[in-house]
């Protein structure tokens, strides 16, 4: 029996056609998925503690830096001469506070009926008064040895530093932002899923992350935590101080969207790519 080669090629297509139109199916109506992702990741905000003269800078922006690695220091002619003033005021208050001791000793070897009880009770106090004053001179002379160090700043994890915002020679205050360094371990992604797909998540879960202008590298995630709460803008409230509730359409009810986060599996495999933080993704969970 003569087959017809037309008829098979059709039922074959017709089939190709039925299972790729299976595969869409799950793939948007049961595989939970979002193009609305984010790569995340933590910053450090770097300031001094201490206000200074930038010496030197020892990194530029986009350099990668290890854990306790020099970033930046001061000059510290300031603090060196805080500290030998602290030096000198605590060896001072030491002497002093041998005289006090002395003049105790050599009151309460005189008779009793020479000295008053009161004349005593003054030295014993003065003492106790410049041992106390010793343990602030002390505090204050590790105050400025610590000053002394903290003129240098150091890189307190891994990563990369992005926006340099100071030069050689500026004058820096404490708390002030020069730089922020990007946490070359704490990459991961914010997958912001619509809530009616929410049920179908559970930590654990594997997931496959496609970056934008990527296509060719899909990356493998695990679920770690789906978010407990989001903004709620109609709890804001307006110049009246009235509640600003929000128009909506009774005919369209639009699904909140959820942050739920991701981690990536392979740490190497993301430590070789050059992600940044902020660049959009695709999530697909399995």
């Amino acid at each position: 029996m003569k087959i017809d080669r037309a008829l098979v090629m059709t039922i074959i297509l017709v089939l190709a056609a039925i299972g790729f139109s299976y595969y869409l199916w799950v793939f948007y109506m049961v595989s939970p998925w979002t193009r609305d992702a984010r790569v995340h990741a933590d910053i450090s905000h770097i300031a001094s503690q201490i206000a200074g003269q930038v010496q030197q800078i020892h990194v530029k922006t986009d350099d990668k830096v290890d854990k306790g690695q020099l970033l930046f220091e001061l000059k510290g002619e300031d603090q060196v001469i805080a500290l030998a003033k602290a030096t000198a005021a605590l060896e001072q208050g030491e002497y002093q506070l041998k005289l006090l001791q002395d003049e105790e000793l050599r009151l309460l070897g005189i008779p009793g009926n020479l000295v008053s009880e009161d004349d005593r009770e003054k030295a014993n106090t003065s003492v106790k008064e410049q041992q106390a004053q010793i343990k602030v001179l002390t505090a204050d002379l590790s105050q400025a040895k610590l000053n002394i160090e903290r003129t240098k700043i150091y890189a307190p994890h891994a990563g990369y530093i992005s926006e340099l915002d100071f030069t050689r020679g500026q004058v820096v205050t404490p708390g002030q932002q020069v730089l922020a360094l990007i946490d070359l371990n704490s990459f991961t992604v914010k997958a912001y899923f619509e809530e009616t797909r929410i049920k179908e998540l559970a930590s654990g879960q594997k997931a496959r992350i496609r970056l934008m202008g990527r296509d060719d590298i899909i990356l493998k995630g695990t679920v770690v935590s789906i978010a407990r709460g989001i903004n709620n803008n109609n709890v804001t409230k307006g110049s009246q101080q009235l509640p600003d509730v929000q128009q909506t359409f009774p005919w369209i009810r639009l699904a909140q969207r959820v942050p739920v986060t991701i981690v990536f599996d392979d740490q190497q495999r993301v430590q070789e790519l050059h992600l940044f933080s902020g660049s959009t993704a695709s999530v697909v969970i399995e």
